[in-house]
């Protein structure tokens, strides 16, 4: 998770400063750093849902909680893949 990060910073700092990557455009550069920041929210999300099926806590949080709890980090994911997919994948070209 820390390597990840690390990497998402220094692509960020390939989007603040477009002219250290000239081979690659803007564009492509952001569409690239979102998707992959989504990935790691989504790893993110992963490793708590494998933490709420520990025995510590299935003791601690039981029944309906419990499924709200897991629901919560699913729902804030899809939110998230919703934004990146409607701002970077879905656009339409403008045909001139």
């Amino acid at each position: 998770a820390v390597l990840w990060a690390g990497l998402q910073c220094s692509g960020g700092v390939g989007l603040l400063y477009p002219k250290l990557l000239p081979r690659w455009p803007l564009a492509k550069l952001k569409l690239y750093h979102a998707t992959s920041g989504l990935v790691g929210y989504l790893l993110g999300s992963a490793s708590l849902l494998l933490g709420m099926c520990s025995l510590w806590f299935t003791a601690s949080v039981t029944g309906a909680v419990w499924y709200l709890a897991a629901l919560c980090p699913v729902l804030t994911s899809l939110v998230i893949m919703n934004q990146v997919s409607n701002a970077y994948l879905y656009r339409k070209r403008i045909q001139p």
